[in-house]
């Protein structure tokens, strides 16, 4: 928290905004390729220039939960570096229990990280099983294929997955990862068989 504005406090008059949601650019890659009897098809998707504010910190932050009901366990990363006279860190606050302006529980910029990344979406691969095997089996062609969907991403936020989208269908968290359920990533096995 900082003094902005110059008053000697800090108060609301000294937020200021921290970036945007949305990102600046958003698009994917395609790509088909074949060899031989093999095929292949990726796809890439990412984001750039988004930022999220990752509210799963506040538990590394507070003593004190968002329902206000008691006290919760924090992290040894908070307890070992938050804020006290002797420690004067500037990313967690201070250790308190009350929701005070300056409290714990009150996001800050520490919270606000860059969203941009780029994810694997889909990787296929085939391969068709030559004319000499289907024709003894009956077959025009068969493919067998192996496929997967979010196999990796590649990004600075410290989340689960930057992947958030708007949360519980209300547009005002957009940009805001409540501990959102990463993208699963699935694996699967095929045969296209054609008679």
């Amino acid at each position: 928290f900082a003094d902005l504005n110059g008053d000697g406090q800090v108060t609301t008059a000294d937020q200021e905004s921290l970036g945007s949601p949305l990102p600046k650019f958003y698009g994917g890659v395609n790509f088909d390729a074949n060899y031989k009897r093999f095929d292949f098809n990726v796809y890439f998707y990412g984001v750039y220039g988004n930022k999220i504010l990752n509210y799963v910190q506040s538990s590394l932050q507070s003593f004190q939960n968002r329902s206000f009901v008691g006290v919760q366990n924090v992290s040894k990363e908070y307890y070992e570096n938050r804020w006290t006279p002797t420690n004067p860190s500037n990313i967690f606050s201070r250790a308190t229990y009350n929701d005070d302006a300056i409290g714990s529980n009150v996001p800050s910029s520490a919270w606000i990280e860059d969203g941009s990344f780029l994810k694997l979406k889909n990787l296929t691969v085939g391969y068709v099983l030559p004319e000499s095997v289907t024709k003894t089996l009956t077959m025009k062609r068969v493919r067998a294929y192996f496929s997967t969907q979010n196999l990796f991403t590649i990004t600075k936020y410290s989340g689960l997955d930057p992947e958030i989208g708007v949360q519980n269908g209300n547009a005002t968290q957009n940009g805001v990862d409540n501990g959102t359920y990463p993208s699963s990533r699935f694996y699967t096995l095929g045969i296209n068989v054609t008679f």
